[in-house]
Order: structure tokens, then sequence, then C-alpha cells
């Protein structure tokens, strides 16, 4: 089988900020697929709050491979928390 790559970054660009209490919290970050860049909402949780820190200091950049016929893998590079709780995607 042959596998076809994707690069994925994940971008702090273009940011959407939202203002709390009086401090900004980003609740939106752009992802690029290849050539194409997509809004992403983040769910407000420590993975998400550790990802935005990490992005802070610059692009992650992910070359995925597709797995299964259907969904695209690729290692972050890095660990974040985990809560092990469901989520919603939309």
């Amino acid at each position: 089988m042959r596998y076809k790559s994707i690069i994925l970054v994940i971008m702090l660009t273009l940011m959407t900020c939202s203002a709390v209490s009086g401090d900004e919290s980003m609740d939106t970050i752009k992802i690029k697929i290849n050539d194409e860049a997509f809004d992403v909402k983040l769910e407000d949780n420590p993975a998400t709050q550790e990802l935005v820190k990490e992005l802070e200091k610059g692009n992650i950049t992910v070359n995925a491979t597709e797995y299964g016929g259907f969904e695209k893998v690729g290692d972050l590079g890095l660990t974040l928390p985990t809560t092990d709780e469901n989520v919603n995607t939309i």
C-alpha cells in the first residue's frame, strides 16, 4: 500500500482572541494543510493550553501519513496533558 504524505502546520497567525475578565484568552488557531488554511476552535482544557504555549515558541509541523484509508496520523513532537474526557467534533 502506498501512503500519501500530508504536511500539517499549526500556526498562531490570524487567531481570534476574546476578553475574559480583562485577560485575553485564545479560542481559535489557524491550521494549514498543504496550501489550505482552516480556523479551528479550541476547547478550554490543559492540552490546548499547553499546545498554545508551544505555538507561542513557533509553528509546529506534522508530517502525516494515511492510516486505514480514511484518516491521517502524525507525531506532534511533544506530549500534551490528558484529561480522558469525551469531546464532540462539529
